[in-house]
């Protein structure tokens, strides 16, 4: 379990200086998380280390114990995946063409750090033009995180999902695809 966690955080030459990391014979640490998130973290060099490490443990963790490789590092999923990507591959594996991440989410039932409550003005100028208020109506995202942060806790979401919901490891294998192809 744990060399295939090694071999999913080694893909693309992560790890320069791999003659540093041993296996030791007699010890293995002791849960997946913990040690997917010592390598995560050795492997990360920006301020956002926590962040990786404790978000993507446990998608390492799922991808190891199910024996899938994924086509690029998922340690690039961070650094590297657009909001708009994302939409795109919810559309794709939902089969539903969600207009954008609000309504991805209340569809869903979630309602992440980034949105807010959507001022009155706005719920009014959307009961004058449409007559109606659609659930993701009564949200908007809060001005105050910009579309990385945005972007960030959306695969913070989605990676929480991937451990009970196949469509969501789907979701986050296909932006995998996406980015090997890059």
């Amino acid at each position: 379990m744990y060399a295939r966690i090694y071999q999913i955080l080694a893909l693309e030459d992560a790890f320069q200086n791999q003659k540093r990391l041993k296996f030791l014979k007699n010890h293995q640490p002791s849960q997946e998380k913990p040690y997917t998130g010592k390598l995560t973290r050795t492997r990360t060099q920006s301020g956002s280390e926590e962040i990786y490490a404790y978000n993507l443990s446990n998608f390492i963790a799922i991808l190891a114990r199910k024996g899938i490789i994924p086509p690029a590092n998922p340690v690039r999923l961070y650094d590297e995946v657009t909001l708009e990507m994302i939409l795109e591959t919810l559309r794709e594996v939902y089969h539903y063409p969600f207009k954008n991440i609000v309504e991805y989410f209340t569809t869903r039932g979630i309602i992440p750090l980034f949105l807010k409550e959507a001022s009155p003005e706005k719920i009014q100028e959307i009961l004058k033009t449409k007559g109606r208020l659609d659930p993701e109506d009564m949200f908007e995202i809060d001005p105050k995180y910009d579309e990385k942060t945005v972007t960030q806790h959306t695969l913070t979401e989605i990676l929480a999902e991937a451990e009970y919901e196949e469509s969501a490891l789907k979701v986050l294998l296909k932006l995998l695809e996406t980015l090997a192809k890059h």
